[in-house]
């Protein structure tokens, strides 16, 4: 994950091949900012919180996908491969 503060006011850029961790990152950055107290145990503590969210993002979705299309029978690990599917199409955010 790569951290990219820039001159721009108000800017930083979150950049990684993997969509996942980019939306884990954005969530805890915003949590930390949102928040005002950034110390390596707060980043640890919201990193942690947002990973969880984020799983729980994951397996709602494949949930919704396996629903839609009418599969009840399926194993967990394909409804969590299903469920990243959603982060794909993400594209480098500027927070």
């Amino acid at each position: 994950m790569n951290l990219i503060i820039d001159d721009t006011p108000e800017a930083v850029v979150l950049s990684s091949f993997d969509p996942v961790r980019r939306e884990t990152a954005r969530m805890t950055l915003e949590k930390l900012v949102a928040d005002g107290r950034i110390h390596p145990a707060r980043i640890e503590e919201m990193h942690e919180r947002s990973q969880r969210e984020i799983d729980e993002q994951i397996k709602r979705a494949g949930e919704e996908a396996t629903m839609e299309v009418g599969i009840t029978d399926i194993h967990p690990e394909m409804i969590k491969l299903l469920g990243r599917l959603q982060f794909g199409r993400a594209t480098a955010r500027t927070c």
